[in-house]
């Protein structure tokens, strides 16, 4: 008898099992399962006109262009997704154009965009961008940034990243392979990375491999890293004109290169890393340049051409820059209020006569820069025909340095620095 009830129990037991399970797989089945977040979510908001904040939870991939449109309104992008991931929205190739009233990203990476526009644009408004990466994006037949465009109003991008992107232009210029300001109030870049980004088939009239900030009231980089970026003009890695006062600070250029498709413009191919035309202010401490290299006439690693303007750097490192005649690290000239070179013109402020002052404070070093045979591999500067000009060195002038300046407007003291 203890036998068969054995048996019996132990039978009973998987029938038992058995329906608990279906019991609870029937509850479950009850439960509405949420949606996953696709593009279908990510489009709608985009187009519907009262949506002003939204957040990606998931992966997008596009199967059209996004709409050619201003938006009308300030929107904001968050990325949410599960785990703090950063969403990806990959444009697989099709047209980006956004244009909204202000506009805000977070934690979200922009991939694959390709078209004839920047992925955002802003005309009189702000943008601001944190944690968020663009990477491989192209504007083909010239144009002005393949990620972010911003005209008039005030640009703040942090702790991001641009890789890869790029301008193809069509032999006739264009302007910064990633982002592009113009007559912005401030513009201020921080602990963000361009690495890889150009501006090709500019014919030698391109600006900014990388950025071009023309005509800011202020622009501020800091802490950032701009590695192997590249123009077929001028300013490898950042171009900047006209602004009223730019502070570079704290930042790393390695093996950027100011080039030229179009061998009559190869000479203006100046500004390895850093081309600088007419600012009122110019600030750079604490920055390192390394393997930065300028086709053209002058500034390997940094070109200057100011007009009545002040430019100070100090603390800052250039080692193995190259540029093709003067100033394998910075080559510095005076210029009048309109000047031109080649196709390339600007004009400024009409003030008067140039006057402008150069200072190369404490803490900068040189090492193993190059420039044609000139004798000025670390710095040239051509002040000629101003004796309001001047030069100033702290605490001695460096070797292999060019100086061309007037009688007695070169100084060497820590007086000013």
């Amino acid at each position: 008898m203890a036998a068969s009830w054995r048996c019996e129990r132990v039978s009973e037991v998987p029938t038992m099992c058995s329906f608990l399970m279906l019991a609870f797989l029937f509850a479950l089945s009850a439960i509405p399962m949420a949606a996953a977040y696709g593009l279908d979510d990510f489009m709608a908001a985009i187009n519907d006109y009262n949506v002003t904040y939204h957040e990606v939870k998931g992966d997008v991939v596009l199967n059209a262009s996004l709409p050619q449109k201003a938006f009308g309104r300030s929107f904001t992008l968050v990325g949410k997704a599960p785990g703090g991931r950063r969403p990806v929205i990959d444009g697989a190739f099709k047209e980006g154009g956004l244009i909204p009233l202000g506009l805000t990203l977070r934690n979200l990476e922009f991939r694959n965009f390709n078209g004839t526009q920047p992925i955002f644009s802003a005309l009189g408004h702000d943008v601001d961008v944190q944690d968020c990466v663009f990477r491989g994006n192209r504007v083909a037949g010239g144009g002005t940034g393949s990620a972010v465009f911003v005209l008039g109003g005030n640009l703040r991008i942090s702790r991001s990243s641009f890789f890869g992107n790029q301008v193809a232009a069509q032999g006739s210029g264009g302007s910064a392979g990633a982002v592009y300001s113009q007559s912005a109030g401030s513009v201020l870049i921080d602990s963000t990375v361009f690495l890889n980004n150009q501006l090709t088939g500019a014919g030698g009239m391109g600006d900014g491999g990388a950025l071009s900030i023309p005509f800011a009231t202020l622009y501020m980089i800091t802490n950032c890293t701009f590695d192997g970026n590249r123009v077929d003009g001028i300013g490898g890695a950042i171009a900047s004109s006209g602004c009223g006062r730019g502070e570079i600070l704290r930042s790393s250029f390695l093996r950027n290169f100011a080039f030229s498709t179009k061998g009559a413009y190869k000479r203006y191919a100046t500004g390895g890393a850093i081309d600088i035309y007419g600012d009122n202010v110019t600030v750079i401490t604490g920055c390192s340049f390394t393997g930065n290299k300028a086709a053209g006439r002058r500034g390997g690693a940094v070109s200057l051409s100011m007009y009545q303007a002040e430019a100070t750097i100090s603390g800052s490192k250039f080692e193995q820059n190259a540029a093709g005649t003067y100033g394998g690290a910075v080559g510095v000239r005076l210029v009048p209020g309109s000047f031109s070179e080649g196709r390339r013109s600007i004009v400024l402020y009409d003030g008067g006569p140039p006057r402008s002052r150069v200072k190369f404070c404490r803490g900068n070093t040189y090492s193993r820069n190059v420039a044609g045979s000139s004798g000025a591999e670390n710095i040239y500067v051509d002040m000629r025909n101003s004796s309001v000009s001047g030069v100033t060195f702290c605490p001695s002038e460096p070797p292999l340095a060019l100086i061309e300046a007037e009688t007695g407007t070169v100084n060497v003291t820590c007086a000013s620095c």
